[in-house]
């Protein structure tokens, strides 16, 4: 007769086989209970999409990405908690650097990050790869894992140089009020680090909130993907609406 602990390894060796051929969809979906208290997770196809394009920039294949989404589709979540969570257990040296419009915004996304690695459930199944610092196990702005890879919090205008992070996200970098006119796409160009884009092996993924006044169903079945592929196959454009 097999035991609890027996059971219990043997449900933490599927969690890691099953995010070792899925990915980072797998590891939303077994992660999805650390950070949101609905108990169900509604997928859809457009997280997929996300996804893919994700796991892209982490395999080096795509340089720059722009995701352009409706509100409330998961974007911060995917792009800014799970991804460089589930990115920290095969590259644990991998180094971020998130902006927003707004420190306290860019710090939620942080502070789960943080939380899903010093989480029970992720120390059970790749505590042996990555974990919080002792240092940094009460730090949201900065922490740092043991191997070395770090995550920055910032906001628009903020500091940002001398970070050398090897990705640059911007998670709604300019108010939905704000986004609108030349001065809005001005701000949204320059408050990250330029300097960082010329850089071998430095990846930069842009991401904007697009608002929208075409009524949609932001459960899924009524979004439509509308994808453009620059003249460089390695910066893309994902547009979901």
């Amino acid at each position: 007769m097999r035991t609890a602990a027996q059971a219990y390894h043997d449900l933490i060796q599927l969690d890691r086989e099953l995010v070792a051929e899925g990915g980072l969809r797998e590891f939303t979906r077994l992660a999805w209970a650390l950070v949101e208290t609905s108990p169900q997770m509604v997928w859809n196809w457009h997280i997929d999409v996300i996804c893919e394009h994700l796991e892209a920039v982490s395999r080096g294949e795509i340089r720059n990405l722009l995701i352009n989404v409706p509100p409330g589709t998961m974007k911060s979540l995917l792009v800014s908690t799970f991804w460089p969570a589930c990115e920290w257990i095969d590259n644990p040296g991998s180094k971020f650097l998130f902006a927003s419009y707004a420190q306290d915004l860019s710090e939620k996304n942080a502070k789960m990050h943080r939380d899903i690695i010093l989480s029970q459930w992720f120390h059970d199944r790749w505590g042996d790869l990555c974990a919080i610092t002792k240092e940094s196990t009460k730090k949201v702005r900065l922490f740092e894992n043991d191997r070395r890879g770090f995550r920055f919090t910032t906001s628009t205008g903020g500091q940002a140089t001398g970070r050398h992070a090897d990705y640059i996200v911007g998670d709604d970098l300019v108010k939905a009020q704000d986004a609108e006119g030349r001065a809005a796409i001005d701000a949204e160009v320059v408050c990250l680090p330029t300097s960082a884009l010329g850089i071998p092996h430095r990846f930069v993924a842009f991401l904007r909130q697009e608002n929208s006044s075409v009524g949609i169903d932001e459960s899924g079945p009524g979004l439509n993907l509308l994808h453009d592929t620059l003249q460089d196959a390695r910066h893309k454009h994902v547009v979901v609406v």
